[in-house]
């Protein structure tokens, strides 16, 4: 055999196996590829959809975070003024227990003068 018959057979044989064996091997690989990157789109972008969708929530939580934050702050101010009227109504009961003490204790005439409530003064010197 000549060297120019071995060489044109071997380039035959080469060929024949590129097409028959490489090439279908290199198109399922781009093919399986395409796909893949596809299939890695579709979860990207189902991801960003569940990435907003945590945001609108956590925005929400934050919404009703502060609106309770004011709200507690609300009550709080009520509930220091309720204790203020608390302490004046119980005052002004102490106050009109002693004077029905008092009064009481006039009808029956025992002490001649009623005591004056106690008053903030300024003492003379």
């Amino acid at each position: 055999m000549e060297v120019s018959s071995v060489i044109s057979a071997g380039a035959s044989v080469l060929s024949f196996s590129i097409i028959v064996f490489i090439v279908p091997l290199v198109k399922y690989v781009l093919a399986s590829k395409d796909k893949q990157i596809d299939e890695l789109k579709a979860l990207i972008e189902h991801d960003r959809q569940c990435h907003c969708e945590v945001d609108d929530r956590v925005r929400n939580l934050e919404l009703q975070v502060a609106r309770y934050g004011v709200e507690l702050e609300m009550s709080k101010g009520v509930y220091s003024k309720l204790q203020g009227i608390t302490e004046r109504v119980e005052a002004i009961a102490l106050d009109v227990s002693s004077m029905k003490t008092s009064i009481a204790f006039l009808a029956k005439g025992r002490i001649v003068s009623v005591p004056r409530p106690k008053q903030d003064s300024v003492k003379e010197g």
